[in-house]
């Protein structure tokens, strides 16, 4: 089963999900031929993580045996889905709702918290990049140079990076090439623009920029998924503009399913969506309460900034 989501090219990260499931469920049913599995030896296997506390894995280890043995039937390897009978068996963990940074007066103290972090250069760079990107911090850690295209103004991530493991064009405002340049300008050596202090040779590992995010004072609960603190924010404002679902768009990198819709010049193209939130996360950053309290302001903020063949200063 696994071999066959390597073959439909499905990300790294799904991948080694998927090999850490199976290898949750190998130490008891590994052995085992998959049609004669019964579902009380998956019961007993998938309990063995619910008992350590970990509910949710549970719930996931269930779904994911779940495919297999559909796939082993699909594939008459099997004739049964023992997984079916243990709907219900398991635990299902309260959800905890997280306290998210969206208002407009917290969005900007967190940008002003970035703005004068003092730990590395690198590190800030990429929590600024991230605020004006949205990207996934994955997909942000392992940023490479080959990937910019300034002269067209585009981060081209390559689809083994991305959640859906489709290749994602990131406009870039004139705020993000700013600070790709003053990443230039540190001369660090090797393919990451994010490189690890250890080893130019690693990008920065996946703890470093909730662990800045905690020297500033946001917890963990604040801070978890923290890319996602902002775009909620930038939803919100954008609704009662109509580009609410531009902006959804962009954040999944649904760029081509949305072409023909900024055809007709009535929304925004990507790059006025992505320059009008470039400079509503300044505005906030600078404490414009104006902007913050009067919304996003895409006549002033989008309008006039067209694809990337204007002249930088007029697509901020």
């Amino acid at each position: 089963f696994i071999a066959k989501m390597e073959r439909e090219g499905k990300s790294e990260a799904t991948i080694k999900k998927a090999n850490w499931f199976r290898d949750l469920l190998d130490r008891d049913i590994g052995h085992r031929p998959i049609s004669e599995i019964t579902p009380q030896e998956l019961l007993h296997s998938i309990r063995r993580v619910e008992k350590r506390g970990h509910h949710e894995t549970a719930l996931r280890l269930r779904s994911f045996a779940g495919r297999v043995f559909r796939y082993a039937m699909a594939t008459v390897r099997s004739d049964r889905n023992p997984t079916e009978v243990l709907r219900g068996a398991f635990t299902i963990p309260k959800v905890k709702h997280r306290s998210a940074i969206v208002e407009p007066h917290l969005v900007a103290e967190l940008m002003r918290s970035i703005s004068t972090y003092s730990g590395r250069a690198e590190t800030r760079i990429a929590l600024q990049v991230a605020a004006h990107t949205f990207v996934r911090p994955g997909e942000l850690r392992y940023a490479d140079w080959s990937e910019f295209d300034m002269g067209a103004r585009v981060w081209r991530i390559p689809g083994e990076r991305m959640k859906m493991g489709l290749p994602h064009d990131v406009p870039l405002s004139d705020q993000v090439i700013a600070l790709v340049d003053s990443l230039k300008a540190i001369g660090n050596r090797g393919r990451f623009l994010f490189p690890s202090s250890q080893s130019f040779l690693r990008p920065i590992c996946e703890n470093t920029l909730n662990y800045a995010l905690r020297r500033m004072g946001y917890t963990n609960d604040q801070m978890a998924d923290w890319w996602n603190t902002v775009e909620p924010q930038m939803q919100m404002i954008a609704g009662g503009n109509g580009q609410a679902d531009n902006v959804y768009a962009l954040r999944r990198g649904l760029m081509t399913d949305i072409s023909a819709a900024f055809a007709d010049q009535v929304l925004l193209n990507p790059f006025q969506v992505r320059g009008g939130m470039a400079r509503y996360v300044d505005s906030l950053k600078n404490d414009l309460k104006s902007i913050a309290a009067g919304g996003w302001g895409w006549a002033r903020w989008g309008r006039g900034c067209s694809a990337p063949t204007m002249p930088a200063a007029s697509c901020q």
